[in-house]
């Protein structure tokens, strides 16, 4: 159970989460393309290469 204040939060945030959304929604279609057009960031982690238990086994086994 949460307590008042933070349900009046949760409420207020979906609230405004929902009205922004209507209103990238509604200028989607009124434009024909998205409100912004921002590029989306890299994640620096998805940059570096996964190291599967076989490569480290073979990284150890040749020092």
């Amino acid at each position: 159970m949460q307590s008042p204040a933070i349900q009046a939060a949760l409420n207020n945030l979906v609230e405004t989460i929902r009205t922004s959304l209507m209103a990238e929604f509604l200028e989607l279609l009124r434009s024909g393309k998205p409100a912004s057009l921002k590029p989306a960031r890299k994640s620096k982690r998805a940059a570096r290469p996964v190291k599967t238990p076989a490569k480290k086994a073979a990284r150890k086994a040749s020092r």
